[in-house]
């Protein structure tokens, strides 16, 4: 994996926790505005993103530890056939 390929993926995984985030405020502070529950809903919908987007950080990490294992297990398997 060369180094801005693996930039940008940290890079995405760090816009998933914000663009969650973000997006939960703003549905929040729109659900307040329209039933005027101020500040549940803003709480609720910001909590819901902040964890929408730890669940896809998360999981973007996941899939980049795998392909970095089938990687190397890729690479040491063909130094044991040279």
């Amino acid at each position: 994996m060369s180094f801005y390929d693996s930039l940008g993926r940290a890079s995405i995984i760090g816009l998933h926790i914000v663009s969650g985030t973000l997006v939960g405020g703003v549905m929040g502070y729109g659900v307040d505005r329209w039933l005027g529950t101020s500040p549940w809903g803003l709480l609720f919908f910001l909590l819901l993103g902040i964890i929408a987007g730890f669940r896809n950080a998360w999981k973007d990490a996941r899939r980049v530890m795998q392909e970095s294992a089938e990687g190397q297990a890729d690479k040491s398997e063909g130094q044991k056939r040279s």
